[in-house]
């Protein structure tokens, strides 16, 4: 297994952004991610690359990049530490760990154009660095996920390995290493992003003869001897949705845990398309009224390629051509089927708009009309819609007869 060396850019970048050496007393604070994106704009207004920091002093930096005397002092100080980081990269290469910074080419593009000024400056990781930038599918779930759940992450691992598609998770036990070993053992190719310590993970039998075979890539944007630490899973889930180019929910608790707010968040931010297995879980029921995307729960005859689309096609789209004896009498028996499709069990009004990709105003008013024609019933809290005894036969349903 080969070890790229740092480059003079990424040991500057290191030294400002991680206490991978400190400065003896520790009390120079490393720059945070928007710290780094603040001064890489300064670096680039005065035409300086971030190798040119170091063994500055803080005179000069000040004068160069037009900062005050303190914050040039500051980073004076964390750029004065590169004998003791050359020391500190080579003991790590001698684990078989790399370090990827922003400044180098392996950096993955995806989490610098979806996070912005919040990507990680620096990567510390083991395995191949290449398929960092390959399309991915995000995995994740709870870590203390049933048999048929693992069974599921382990096949839709596999799914991705044979249609030519990384699979991206967390590492952690449970869903994620099992979508992982899954994607692996079928000969495809698994980035894990992990929280727990690099340097005691990469010890482990079964993943280090993963990254031996460059099948296993394992990546934190913590210090490699970092324990584990609830914030930084928080911060870390993120990254995997951010680095791939979709992402499946196997299981969820509702509304709590690290799964349901990754999950959530990348909802809000629209990072890439939220797939959720469908089951009849109520983390995973609640996380699709959300706006998760519905994901069969057989996984037969599954296209990965079609996860990347932001969300399923439309059933209203194309309509079949209908050439009955008579046309329909309204928009509504005509599209009606589809609804009792969609309605197999109860659902929010924003889950039957999402389904069948209609504007909310328009759902909402098929909805209304169908519990106003006796075929649908509505609960108050939480107010879901579901098909009444009179609409059984709904998909072959004339409403004038």
């Amino acid at each position: 297994m080969t070890t790229v060396p740092i480059s003079a850019d990424g040991s500057a970048i290191a030294l400002a952004c991680t206490a991978l050496v400190t400065t003896g007393d520790g009390s120079v604070k490393p720059l945070t991610a928007t710290d780094w994106t603040g001064l890489s704009s300064s670096l680039a207004t005065a035409e300086m690359r971030p190798r040119d920091l170091i063994g500055m002093d803080g005179e000069t930096i000040a004068a160069r990049l037009g900062l005050a005397a303190e914050p040039a002092q500051r980073l004076a100080s964390l750029m004065s530490r590169g004998g003791q980081l050359g020391l500190e990269v080579e003991r790590l290469a001698g684990l078989g760990i790399w370090i990827v910074t922003q400044a180098d080419e392996a950096y993955p593009e995806n989490l610098k154009k979806r996070l912005g000024r919040t990507a990680p400056p620096v990567l510390f990781g083991s395995g191949p660095r290449g398929v960092l930038g390959e399309r991915g599918i995000g995995v994740v779930g709870s870590r203390d996920a049933d048999e048929e759940a693992l069974a599921y992450a382990s096949k839709l691992g596999g799914l991705c390995a044979e249609q030519g598609f990384t699979i991206v998770s967390g590492a952690a036990r449970g869903i994620d290493i099992t979508a992982m070993l899954g994607c692996v053992e079928r000969g495809g190719q698994a980035i894990g992003i992990t929280v727990d310590p690099l340097e005691r993970l990469i010890r482990r039998a079964d993943l280090r003869a993963a990254i031996a075979d460059e099948l296993l890539t394992l990546a934190t944007p913590f210090l490699p001897g970092t324990r584990w630490f609830q914030g930084n899973a928080m911060r870390r889930n993120r990254l995997i949705y951010a680095a791939a180019e979709a992402a499946v929910v196997v299981t969820t608790a509702a509304g709590s845990g690290g799964t349901w707010a990754g999950a959530v968040e990348n909802l809000k931010a629209d990072w890439v398309p939220l797939h959720v297995r469908e089951v009849e879980s109520e983390g995973n029921r609640l996380l699709i009224a959300e706006g998760g995307l519905p994901l069969t729960a057989d996984l037969e005859g599954l296209s990965v390629e079609a996860l990347l689309q932001p969300r399923q096609e439309s059933l209203l789209t194309p309509l079949p051509a209908v050439q009955p004896a008579e046309a329909p009498a309204s928009a509504f028996e005509a599209v009606w089927p589809l609804f009792v499709l969609v309605l197999d069990r109860p659902r929010k009004e924003k889950e039957v708009a999402d389904l069948l990709e209609l504007q909310p105003t328009q759902a909402r008013a098929w909805l209304a009309q169908g519990v106003e024609l006796g075929l649908l019933e509505v609960g108050k809290r939480p107010k879901l819609y579901s098909l009444t005894g009179k609409s059984k036969d709904a998909a072959q349903l004339h409403l004038n007869a």
